[in-house]
């Protein structure tokens, strides 16, 4: 999901689909002045935010972040 800043429109529009867990992985580009927002978005959806590295996916935790990131979205285990 690449949308220049409307990762937050795209993912509300989405949101039945999100609500019901239909989705199973997004993979975002998020920018740092609609983070919390997005990620407060998914939680209530029942989605848990990860960073990508070269070891894997490692859970997010900041609450902001300072540049724009790419992520992933995954249903709570």
């Amino acid at each position: 999901l690449d949308v220049e800043g409307a990762e937050y429109d795209a993912l509300v529009g989405a949101g039945d689909y999100l609500a019901s867990q239909r989705i199973k992985h997004i993979f975002f580009e998020c920018h740092h002045t609609n983070y919390s927002r997005n990620k407060s978005f998914l939680e209530t959806c029942g989605y848990q935010l990860y960073d990508i590295s070269q070891k894997g996916l490692k859970l997010k935790v900041d609450s902001e972040i300072s540049e724009t990131q790419d992520l992933v979205a995954l249903p709570y285990k």
